[in-house]
């Protein structure tokens, strides 16, 4: 519809710009809501076409630091890790990288959207026993009666007002966890929203 108007009419340069800027922001948006669907689809028909290899959630979790923060929103993400362990392979965990990847750009992405001051905590806690992984922001919150819904596909809500999304992507985080023998834990309180997940070696 945007072409299409400003197609009606000879325009000057700088409308042009900013309509091509919008719809390669829109286009932008599409294909992340495309790749999340096809992720979606992938694992409710075959979970099994996922090869599982080790993986080095700490890794993970600086490459999605550093693509969350290099996006023109000027996120910043803190990443810290509790008590680095003397064994590295408690940082390891038997999984799928790029799903692993897609659950924890989700989830920070989404925390730094709602984060008051744009900026989310992440800590990293490893034992022997397993991986734990918080995501911390500053948010106006989720309402109590909300909590519940909020890893149902679609649903958004009610304080997401001029907040892009299309509510697929704490639901897909989710189902990636699961599909990972993981737990994912939401705790919401005016002011500071925690979500913690955690993977068994």
């Amino acid at each position: 519809s945007q072409v299409e108007v400003t197609l009606l009419s000879e325009r000057e340069h700088e409308t042009y710009k900013e309509v091509l800027q919008s719809v390669l922001e829109d286009v932008k948006e599409m294909n992340l809501l495309t790749q999340s669907l096809l992720d979606l689809s992938t694992l409710s028909h075959d979970p099994r076409s996922f090869s599982f290899l080790p993986v080095r959630i700490d890794e993970v979790l600086w490459e999605v630091r550093e693509k969350i923060q290099s996006l023109p929103q000027q996120y910043r993400v803190d990443f810290g890790i509790l008590r680095i362990p003397e064994d590295e392979s408690q940082m390891t965990i038997s999984g799928n990288y790029s799903l692993l990847r897609t659950a924890m750009l989700n989830m920070i992405e989404n925390a730094a959207k709602y984060s008051s001051d744009k900026v989310v905590d992440v800590v990293l806690q490893c034992s022997p026993e397993n991986v734990e992984i918080t995501i911390i922001n500053k948010g106006p919150g989720i309402p109590a009666d909300k909590l519940p819904q909020i890893l149902e596909f679609g649903f958004r809500g009610g304080n997401t007002p001029g907040i892009s999304g299309y509510g697929i992507g704490l639901p897909l985080a989710n189902r990636i966890i699961n599909l990972h023998k993981g737990d994912l834990k939401i705790e919401s309180i005016p002011g500071l929203t925690t979500v913690t997940v955690v993977f068994s070696h």
